[in-house]
């Protein structure tokens, strides 16, 4: 969603904050109310709703096949290592 220029609002429950970074605004997924105040503050803020969407294009260039391939590459040379 975010190399494709939505806001994105994700729960803050495991390696999700880890992949957003800055650039998810983070909900408690057990406190529904939270979603719908940040869908809000979405909404009512285009500020807000283009800081997201700029940090999330800047924040999704780190996940590409290159770089998946690199990190996988690094560790099989680790096990061979063992």
């Amino acid at each position: 969603a975010m190399a494709c220029g939505c806001p994105v609002i994700s729960s803050d429950r495991t390696s999700l904050q880890e992949v957003g970074g800055d650039a998810f605004l983070y909900i408690d997924p057990d406190q529904p109310i939270q979603i719908a105040n940040h869908i809000k503050r979405l909404l009512n803020s285009p500020t807000l709703r283009e800081e997201i969407i700029k940090k999330g294009y800047t924040q999704s260039a780190n996940f590409t096949w290159k770089n998946a391939l690199d990190g996988l590459l690094a560790n099989i040379e680790d096990v061979r290592n063992l």
